[in-house]
């Protein structure tokens, strides 16, 4: 069964800038990141439970292959949301603190 997928405005907002920087400093591989968000997606789409919460009390991660880039997203039955994308190398706890 194929989930619905929506990408949250501050989510979408950091795919652009993700994308244009990527594209000023690594254009050769732009067509490969596009691609392995490509594979996300759909994969987040069909499998959404693949990925193991990392967050409590529901944000998932799907990190994407051979950049260092992450999805973070919730699953509510047929829905799942994209609620961030980020650099490996930000700090994730100022979007999402770690819960006692």
């Amino acid at each position: 069964m194929r989930h619905k997928l929506i990408v949250a405005k501050e989510a979408l907002e950091e795919l652009k800038v993700a994308r244009a920087w990527s594209r000023e400093r690594y254009p050769a591989t732009m067509q490969e990141f596009r691609a392995a968000l490509r594979a996300a997606f759909s994969e987040l789409g069909e499998t959404p439970l693949l990925w193991s919460i990392w967050r409590k009390p529901d944000v998932r991660r799907r990190v994407l292959t051979h950049f260092p880039y992450a999805l973070y997203y919730r699953v509510d039955q047929q829905l799942v949301t994209i609620v961030a994308f980020i650099h490996n190398h930000q700090d994730t706890t100022r979007r999402f603190p770690e819960t006692p």
